[in-house]
């Protein structure tokens, strides 16, 4: 997907990394926004790297995460994004359940979060 990636142009630095395994290869705030779909999930990304997506976005940065309705029932997401509300690190702004994948009859939930500033 980098490869395919780089020939679009559109990106000014592809790099890949291991959201488990922080730091990222990337400086404090040096992302305007982030976008985390299919990221977080059973056997993929744990809750944990939201710390280290925001320590990359710049303060008031918006941070949209899209995942299915099983882990977000799970809660560890949910919980983790709650904790750095509480720590003033995020704030919550909304989370919308909806289609995840058509005709799949699974629901899923995006949730708009801003980093505080």
């Amino acid at each position: 997907m980098l490869a395919k990636a780089g020939k679009t142009k559109a990106y000014r630095r592809l790099f890949q990394t291991n959201l488990n395994d922080p730091p990222i290869d990337a400086g404090d705030g040096a992302y305007d926004a982030a976008t985390c779909v299919g990221v977080f999930s059973f056997g993929h990304v744990s809750p944990d790297a939201v710390e280290e997506i925001l320590r990359v976005i710049k303060p008031g940065a918006p941070l949209i995460i899209g995942l299915n309705e099983m882990f977000y029932e799970k809660g560890d997401l949910t919980r983790k994004l709650e904790a750095q509300q509480d720590a003033g690190k995020l704030e919550i702004l909304s989370q919308e359940k909806g289609e995840h994948l058509p005709g799949e009859d699974m629901a899923g939930w995006v949730i708009r979060l801003r980093k505080s500033a």
